[in-house]
């Protein structure tokens, strides 16, 4: 029960989150709309900035999300020892977990280095 509970609170979240995009997306696309009809915008490359995101690229983003998941794994690295000696039988799970959440950030890490050497090849 607890699984359905589980996966019907994410399939909620996920819509959520999707829904509200959209509805952020057409509020501003409609918000530029007015401002060219009124004639206040009128460069291409005004509309051009107003439409993309600003903030870190995506490189740069999965970097930083790698090392603040590098820094979550090593804290769970810690909880286990620590609570490894309590429960020895414990402590292999455990370093498991956090084995898996270190990787997962090495993996981001890598994937934005690898984004960062691809763009500043293209130019």
């Amino acid at each position: 029960m607890g699984w359905i509970a589980f996966w019907v609170a994410f399939t909620i979240c996920t819509l959520a989150v999707t829904v509200s995009g959209y509805f952020v997306r057409r509020d501003a696309e409609a918000t530029l709309r007015r401002a060219i009809e009124k004639g206040t915008i009128t460069d291409a490359a005004t509309l051009a900035r107003l439409r993309h995101p600003t903030g870190l690229p995506w490189a740069q983003r999965l970097v930083v999300l790698g090392v603040i998941i590098l820094f979550a794994g090593a804290g769970a690295v810690v909880f286990a020892c620590l609570l490894g000696a309590a429960e020895p039988e414990s402590l292999m799970p455990l370093l498991g977990i956090a084995a898996f959440v270190l990787f997962l950030g090495a993996g981001l890490l890598a994937a934005g280095a690898w984004l960062r050497r691809d763009s500043a090849t293209r130019g």
